[in-house]
């Protein structure tokens, strides 16, 4: 999980921000879909105003793989990271030419990667575990969850569930599997999904054929 900005920044002509300036939860979805480029690299050089990244892999945006030269904002929300770190990066365009880059748009690779490839529709809940499907209803991945899910719902940001287990409510980003942390919005579990045996319905009609576990509920990501 990232954090998307709350003020604008002071470099290359953009409009200075406060030194308080500060970010709001953004899941990985968020993060690849804002950006208008996106990329997997490695930091290889960090200047007070500007880093140097070694680009593996554009996931978005064309931007060629070598090595590239970005600004990087002088306020709270600089990348600040050790040389040699890998990380994806959304990267917004100058009109001048040349990229941004700033901690708020930094996310877990290979949940970037993920975000652009095909993207789970359903989110079931069960034992222990969440399963997600892709729009034919075959399974993608399954995610690891503590107790048993009583109940999913859509959690308020793209990508990100919301599930109830006997220790509460709690949010998950299907993206990077990672907890979510975000303020608390009323629960509402989805009324168009049931399950009857091993079928996943949704307003009465089939929509994936279940493997065989213990499964409660279900809710759709879009």
């Amino acid at each position: 999980m990232r954090r998307i900005l709350l003020a604008t920044v002071a470099v290359l002509g953009v409009t200075a921000a406060p030194a308080a300036a500060s970010c709001l939860p953004s899941s990985t979805q968020s993060t690849f879909d804002r950006n208008p480029a996106v990329v997997i690299a490695t930091v290889v050089e960090q200047r007070a105003n500007a880093i140097t990244i070694v680009i593996e892999r554009s996931l978005k945006g064309d931007v060629p793989t070598g090595r590239l030269e970005v600004a990087n904002p002088l306020s709270s929300i600089a990348l600040n990271v050790p040389l040699g770190t890998r990380l994806g990066l959304g990267l917004r365009p100058f009109a001048q030419g040349g990229y941004e880059a700033n901690d708020c748009n930094r996310a877990e690779p290979s949940a970037l990667v993920r975000a652009a490839g095909p993207r789970p529709a359903y989110v079931v809940g069960g034992r222990r575990q969440l399963l997600l499907l892709d729009r034919g209803g075959r399974e993608q991945r399954r995610i690891t969850v503590p107790g048993m899910v009583s109940a999913v719902a859509r959690g308020g940001q793209p990508g990100v569930v919301a599930l109830r287990t006997g220790a509460g409510v709690a949010y998950r980003d299907v993206l990077s599997e990672e907890v979510f942390f975000m303020p608390p919005k009323p629960f509402r579990a989805s009324r168009a999904f049931s399950i009857r045996g091993r079928a996943l319905l949704r307003d009465g009609r089939r929509v994936a054929t279940l493997p065989a576990g213990r499964w409660t509920s279900a809710t759709s990501l879009g």
